[in-house]
């Protein structure tokens, strides 16, 4: 069964049409809801399962009006012979006897009176009759569009479901490439390379420094090819840290001291961010504003050795900032950590 064409009754069954042809109403089909606007002429709503009944009834009239129509037809040919017979030049010839005339008269005036009512009604019977075959005619060509584009809009939606799916696919294919292409990488804290005041906790997990401020190398070191990444989590009362990747023998070569700005505005062996939105990098950069660490955030740092780049993220605020550093050289992931401020490292992120 049909649904309701009135887009605020989705899931309604229609139950039949009104045959008002006064009828207000935008659909003259009715479902359970919108019959309630009928209500005036409620005895005009007709039930789809009568409509074979009336399909039938139809028939019946049609072939009724025909046999009415055959045989109108020859009692005009019959009538029409005997008009013509009529001699109107002569009726005063014809008819010695006045009444007979006058009755003769009369019956010619009745004829042009009913010619005069029948044919307008004909005629309209006819224009209603014409309208009626071009809808049913337009009904039915559309129909037959409709079921000539039946296949080709299967087709079409086929095709358009079809690229849904390869698109998906396709989604689904370079999420997975992006999680493969990005390879957790295991860290711990050195205990051997770090400032003198720095303390490793929790099995190399953790690094608190108890005096000053220092830097703290992880290992192992980063393979030289392939992407790389691993996350730092921050305490929420942290101080001053930094976090990035560094060249190791420079950091020696300074006692792992913080001292960054002593150095030119590169060589300083480190690629870091601080809490406070500061960058540094061992190379030339002309940007120095990263973006601030939330309180109990999550740093995940990647780094990618072929094309020499690193990019850090906030978990928290969904921040990012990424800089150039030199794949050549071997490359430590690394923390700066003041006083009271420790930093761990984070495996599942």
């Amino acid at each position: 069964m049909e649904s309701c064409q009135n887009g605020k009754h989705l899931g309604q069954l229609l139950f039949g049409y009104c045959s008002n042809i006064q009828c207000i109403s935008n659909l003259k089909t009715f479902c359970d809801i919108c019959k309630y606007h009928h209500d005036e002429h409620y005895q005009d709503l007709q039930q789809l399962d009568s409509l074979d009944n009336i399909k039938l009834k139809n028939n019946e009239q049609m072939n009724q009006m025909g046999n009415f129509i055959e045989n109108q037809q020859k009692f005009y040919l019959e009538f029409l012979a005997t008009f013509k017979e009529m001699d109107l030049r002569n009726l005063k010839i014809d008819y010695q006897n006045n009444n007979d005339l006058i009755d003769q008269l009369k019956q010619i005036v009745k004829i042009e009176s009913v010619l005069n009512t029948a044919l307008p009604i004909c005629q309209n019977v006819q224009q209603s009759c014409t309208l009626i075959m071009q809808e049913l005619n337009k009904l039915k060509k559309n129909k037959e569009q409709e079921i000539q584009e039946k296949p080709k809009q299967g087709k079409k939606q086929k095709l358009i479901q079809k690229q849904g799916m390869k698109q998906k696919q396709l989604s689904q294919k370079q999420v997975i490439s992006e999680i493969k292409q990005w390879q957790d990488f295991k860290l711990h804290f050195s205990q051997k390379f770090k400032y003198k005041w720095i303390k490793i906790l929790n099995n190399g997990q953790m690094a608190k420094n108890e005096d000053d401020r220092g830097m703290v190398i992880c290992e192992p070191m980063l393979p030289k090819k392939g992407q790389y990444r691993f996350a730092f989590g921050i305490n929420e009362n942290s101080y001053l840290i930094w976090i990035g990747i560094c060249h190791k023998e420079f950091l020696m070569q300074n006692d792992f001291k913080t001292y960054f700005d002593e150095k030119p505005i590169c060589n300083n062996g480190v690629y870091l961010v601080n809490n406070y939105g500061v960058a540094y990098s061992h190379l030339p950069t002309d940007n120095t504003e990263s973006f601030i660490f939330s309180p109990d955030d999550l740093i995940i740092v990647y780094v990618d050795m072929d094309k020499g780049n690193i990019t850090w993220k906030s978990k928290v605020s969904n921040n990012k900032y990424s800089m150039k550093f030199d794949a050549t050289q071997d490359v430590h992931a690394c923390a700066g950590i003041t006083s009271f401020s420790p930093v761990f490292l984070v495996e599942k992120f």
